[in-house]
């Protein structure tokens, strides 16, 4: 009730301060290349979505942690499109259900916008911990989700229930000073921006990346100066696993810059608007789902099914250089050498030689061997 009527006596300013007053307008194109940008971006995260089904990928923890962010950026891109959706209704002149709209856009916004930050510190602690302290938190991944999912309730609820959320610039968010006027800040909003995003997204993003760029550094002198080559290999795979996700925070942060320039800009020109920096704020805003997906789908693209290409194209070599050996004698002894090495497709591959009295059952033995011993290589 207090909030209420101290907001009252905000909008009731004085004639010399309304006369003073050049109120900016909602831009509609700034609007429609948000609701753009994140229409693309669900597009591009619903596929990527069906793809680590289809493949089964969910199964190993690092694209589990992956397929979380790219969740939580196609929740946040089906937000931004609701902005766009304000448009037909602030032509109308039905104000009412705007007002509505407007307020759930700007609680979803809040949420998913959190959701992505806390889940983004989630994964950097937990890739930080297997990585680089060695210590598995499997345990936790529940925890994460849980957390995840309930602190950002909490954290967008005090705006809803301070009524702070209404039009803030070209969209919908806590806002800072009334009728997109500078001249009539609201320090509550104002106060609410900074405590509830701006500072603490900042450290978090901070400490996110702190820990990513820490975690690939350490891999990479490992993947360099590891104990033996077996090691290394090991680290070089963890490294590639690990990009992914590695890369998200990272982008993360500099999508952020254009929105913590805007309001610097803005501040410092009394409420002045950089065409610019309007649109740079929108697009890099709603980009944060695209590239999310985006960055999944290019690892599983050209990692994961190029190295699924490269071990049916080793398995056909090898078929090859078997059926094409100088002397049987010479396959039968590879047979008994390696009988107990795996495929490179992780699967047991009979192949059958025929002779007058007996058939030959073998598991196909690595390329290299299979060169080397057929060939006489040392």
């Amino acid at each position: 009730m207090r909030l209420s009527s101290y907001r009252s006596r905000l909008s009731e300013s004085s004639p010399a301060t309304i006369a003073t007053c050049t109120p900016n307008a909602t831009d509609d194109a700034a609007v429609i290349v948000v609701g753009s940008v994140g229409g693309a971006a669900m597009v591009v995260c619903i596929p990527v979505l069906i793809l680590v089904v289809a493949l089964k990928l969910y199964k190993q923890l690092v694209y589990r942690l992956a397929l979380y962010l790219v969740l939580s950026a196609l929740m946040f891109s089906v937000v931004t499109v609701l902005h766009v959706a304000q448009i037909p209704f602030l032509k109308s002149g039905n104000h009412s259900f705007d007002d509505k709209l407007c307020q759930a856009a700007a609680f979803l916004s809040t949420y998913t916008l959190w959701v992505k930050v806390l889940l983004m510190l989630c994964v950097a602690i937990h890739l930080f911990a297997y990585s680089v302290c060695f210590k598995n938190l499997k345990k936790l991944e529940a925890t994460y989700v849980v957390m995840s999912l309930t602190v950002p309730l909490a954290v967008s609820s005090v705006p809803l229930a301070t009524g702070s959320y209404g039009p803030a610039g070209e969209w919908c968010w806590i806002v800072n000073w009334r009728d997109n006027c500078f001249a009539m800040k609201d320090p509550i909003g104002y106060a609410e921006q900074l405590a509830l995003w701006f500072v603490p997204t900042s450290i978090l993003l901070l400490v996110s990346n702190g820990l990513m760029i820490a975690m690939l550094v350490v891999l990479y002198r490992r993947v360099h100066r590891g104990e033996s080559p077996l090691h290394r290999e090991q680290y070089r795979k963890a490294l590639r696993h690990i990009l992914p996700t590695a890369v998200y925070p990272m982008s993360f942060l500099v999508l952020f810059l254009p929105t913590v320039a805007r309001r610097i800009s803005e501040e410092n020109s009394q409420g002045a608007r950089d065409t610019a920096l309007v649109f740079a704020d929108g697009f890099c805003t709603a980009a944060y789902g695209l590239v999310a997906a985006l960055t999944l789908l290019w690892h599983i693209l050209v990692v994961v099914w190029s190295r699924r290409q490269k071990a049916l194209e080793a398995l056909k070599k090898r078929q090859k250089l078997i059926k094409q050996g100088p002397v049987y004698g010479a396959v039968a002894t590879l047979n008994s050498e390696f009988s107990d090495v795996p495929s490179v497709l992780g699967a047991s591959i009979n192949c059958s030689e025929s002779t007058e009295d007996a058939h030959t059952v073998y598991v196909v033995p690595p390329e290299s061997e299979v060169d080397r011993r057929i060939h006489g290589h040392n």
